[in-house]
């Protein structure tokens, strides 16, 4: 997952810190592709990129972004599965 938390604004030329979120279940191959892909697409002297992996996740901002940490089944078959998800408040709200 990539998660973008602006910091000021919303401009281009805005702060602001990009997560790229690996899930422990990830195998290496995405794991690479999504930090290139977060590299590539945030790479601009207004954003810091942080690589995380699952469980070793700040509680500063990136939890706060997504509305505060909540407990997750972290053992569900469904997991193993690549699935691709995309969020919008293209409406007003998330």
């Amino acid at each position: 997952y990539i998660l973008n938390v602006p910091l000021e604004g919303g401009n281009d030329t805005s702060s602001a810190i990009v997560y790229a979120w690996i899930g422990s279940k990830s195998d290496p191959e995405s794991a690479r592709l999504i930090e290139q892909i977060a590299e590539e697409k945030f790479n601009n002297p207004w954003v810091s990129l942080q690589v995380l992996t699952e469980g070793s996740e700040p509680d500063n901002f990136f939890w706060v972004a997504l509305g505060g940490r909540k407990p997750y089944d972290a053992d569900a078959d469904y997991l193993n599965y690549t699935r691709l998800f995309r969020c919008s408040n293209e409406k007003g709200y998330f």
